[in-house]
C-alpha cells in the first residue's frame, strides 16, 4: 500500500478533525498516532491475489525527521526539508531512543497492529537510506558539491545516518509480529527471517565510481544486520547502482519501481531485469501496459522474479502522457 496515498485525499489528520495540507510543517506534537491509526485503512484479509496483504504506518519521512530534517506536506505528499548549515553541528546529532518521531512511530505501529486483530499484515514503514537522508539534510546541491569538497565530512554524516536507520528500523520491526518464523516485507512478499526494504534513490546524483567509493560501504553496513534484506530502486537510480549492488552477497532482492507516466518503456529495461535475474531476485512494481506484461512473462525467467503490478489500460495511458487542461 502507497505510504502517501491517504496524503493525497485529504491531508493529514490532526485532533479536532481537521487536516494539514500543502505547505503546513508538521512537528511531533501534531501527529496524533490514534487519530492516524483509526483513519488509515487496512486490509480486511491476509491475502490479495498472489501477495500478502498489508499495511505499512504513514509515511512522515520518519527517518529524516528523527535526523532533524523539519517535515512538510506538500503536493500531497511529504517532504524534509534541508537543516544543516555547520559541519560543526554534526557534533549534536546522535541517534536518541527517545526521539518523539521515534516514539509516534512505534506507536502508530503498535496501534495499527491492534487493528487488524491478526487478519492481515502491518508491514515496515518507508524509511528511507543513508545517502537519501543526507540529501535531505544538507540539500541536493550541496550533497553533490560537498562530496568533492568535504567527502570525510559527508562520510561522517552518513555514518550517523546509518546509525539512525539501523536503530529506528530495528526498534520498528521489533514490534512487528513474525509470521510463520519469517516476516512479510515492504513489497508483500514473505521472507523466511529478518527483512528490511532499504534505498538507495540518491545515488542517482553521482557517478557509480563515487557511489562505490563513498555511499556503498553505509548501504552494506545495514544489509549485513538483516537475514533477508532488498533494496528500494527507480529505473534511473538502479542504471547507477545495479552493478555495486549485485556484487553485495549478503542482498537478497533488488525492487524496481516503474515510473510512469515518465521512464523508457519496458522493453527498453528487460536487460537490465535479467541482468539482476541472473544473481538476485527482482521485485518490479508499478503499471504496464498489458503488451509489456507480455513481453516480461515470455522474457523473464520466473525463477525469483515477482510481478506486483496492475495494468495500464490505453485510455490511462494517453490521459497520463497527453493531459487535458
Amino acid at each position: 500500500m502507497d505510504s502517501y496515498f491517504p496524503l493525497k485525499q485529504q491531508g493529514l489528520p490532526l485532533p479536532g478533525g481537521k487536516f494539514a495540507k500543502d505547505g503546513v510543517y508538521i512537528t511531533p506534537e501534531m501527529v496524533d498516532a490514534k487519530i492516524i491509526a483509526e483513519w488509515q485503512g487496512v486490509p480486511i484479509s491476509a491475502m490479495s491475489g498472489d501477495l500478502f496483504a498489508s499495511v505499512e504506518p504513514l509515511g512522515l519521512c520518519w527517518n529524516e525527521a528523527i535526523l532533524g530534517c523539519p517535515i512538510k506536506i506538500n503536493v500531497g505528499s511529504v517532504w524534509a526539508a534541508p537543516f544543516l548549515k555547520g559541519w560543526s553541528d554534526l557534533d549534536c546529532l546522535q541517534f536518541d531512543p527517545r526521539n518523539p518521531w521515534l516514539l509516534r512511530l512505534l506507536e502508530l505501529t503498535r496501534l495499527l497492529n491492534e487493528k487488524v486483530k491478526g487478519r492481515s499484515f502491518v508491514t515496515q514503514t518507508l524509511l528511507r537510506g543513508p545517502i537519501d537522508m543526507t540529501a535531505a539534510a544538507l540539500g541536493y546541491e550541496r550533497l553533490c558539491v560537498e562530496l568533492y569538497r568535504n567527502p570525510k565530512e559527508v562520510e561522517k554524516l552518513l555514518d550517523i545516518c546509518t546509525e539512525v536507520f539501523l536503530e529506528t528500523a530495528k526498534a520498528h520491526l521489533s514490534i512487528l509480529p513474525p509470521f510463520r518464523e519469517g516476516f512479510i516485507s515492504g513489497f508483500a512478499i514473505w521472507a523466511p527471517g529478518t527483512t528490511i526494504r532499504g534505498q538507495t534513490d540518491n545515488s542517482v546524483l553521482l557517478p557509480p565510481s563515487v557511489y562505490v567509493r563513498h555511499v556503498l560501504p553505509y548501504d552494506r553496513r545495514i544489509l549485513k544486520v538483516f537475514e533477508y534484506p532488498l533494496i528500494h530502486t527507480h529505473q534511473p537510480c538502479m542504471r547507477q547502482v545495479l552493478q555495486a549492488l549485485l556484487d553485495i552477497r549478503e542482498l537478497k532482492a533488488l525492487q524496481m519501481s516503474l515510473d510512469r507516466p515518465n521512464g523508457p518503456p519496458v522493453s527498453e529495461i528487460i536487460p537490465m531485469m535479467r541482468k539482476v535475474l541472473e544473481r538476485k531476485s527482482l521485485i518490479v512494481t508499478g503499471v504496464v501496459t498489458r503488451g509489456e506484461l507480455e513481453l516480461m512473462l515470455r522474457t523473464l525467467d520466473p525463477r525469483g522474479l515477482c510481478l506486483n503490478i496492475s495494468l495500464w489500460t490505453e485510455e490511462e495511458r494517453t490521459r497520463a502522457l497527453c493531459p487535458i487542461d
